[in-house]
């Protein structure tokens, strides 16, 4: 009967052999998933448009480019997104194709993040399928710019950010998801959703952990 300290290192290897054939499936997973969304995004990118909608935020963004000031000089949603429509405008030419391709930017990276929240509750080809039916009904339906698309946009960032740190149990993912907030604030004021949901989600963390000390260890054993 071999020794236990060999038995061991094959229960660790299989272990490290499953994790990394776990990882590419995931990656594979993730790849053909992350093209299709890009694909289905870029073709109906151009499509939809209502003139109140994408007229204001060109407004503010051109007002912007001239000197003036959300708030100050006229109204706005909290300001900060209408900075990054004009400075698209200066680079990109005046044009609503111009605040959309901010907004495809931005949709980009967030595929991943969709995937990887849905992968902490479900299984790798389960987390592709939520990815993609997420992609179907959200931004392809209406890609207008709007603040409300970065409220999901940053959200999902947030979540992601705060399920690693759970993972992790590094402090970086707690303000990495903090940043994430405030750019959405920047945005609309409707990030305060999210704010709350990462409070009761502190909260629960909070009860989570005492319930753990409070755990009699035979319990805990039995349960392990």
């Amino acid at each position: 009967m071999p020794p236990a300290s060999l038995l061991i290192e094959e229960r660790q290897d299989a272990a490290g052999v499953e994790g990394r054939a776990r990882t590419k499936t995931a990656l594979l997973v993730l790849l053909i998933v992350w093209t299709i969304s890009i694909g289905f995004m870029a073709s109906h990118l151009k499509r939809e448009w209502v003139p109140h909608d994408e007229g204001t935020l060109g407004q503010s963004a051109e007002r912007v480019l001239s000197g003036e000031l959300p708030h100050r000089d006229f109204d706005d949603y909290t300001g900060g997104l209408t900075f990054i429509h004009a400075l698209a405008f200066h680079e990109l030419g005046i044009n609503s194709a111009s605040l959309r391709f901010v907004l495809f930017a931005f949709f980009i990276p967030w595929v991943p993040a969709i995937f990887y929240v849905a992968s902490r509750f479900t299984g790798i080809y389960s987390a592709g399928a939520v990815t993609l039916v997420a992609l179907a009904w959200s931004v392809p339906n209406y890609p207008g710019p709007m603040p409300s698309w970065y409220n999901l946009f940053f959200a999902t960032f947030g979540a992601a950010a705060l399920l690693r740190y759970v993972e992790a149990g590094t402090r970086r993912w707690l303000f990495l998801a903090g940043i994430c907030a405030g750019l959405s604030f920047l945005a609309k004021i409707a990030a305060a959703y999210f704010v709350a949901g990462a409070l009761l989600f502190f909260i629960f963390r909070e009860q989570e952990i005492a319930c753990e000390k409070n755990r009699p260890v035979g319990v805990a054993r039995a349960i392990l």
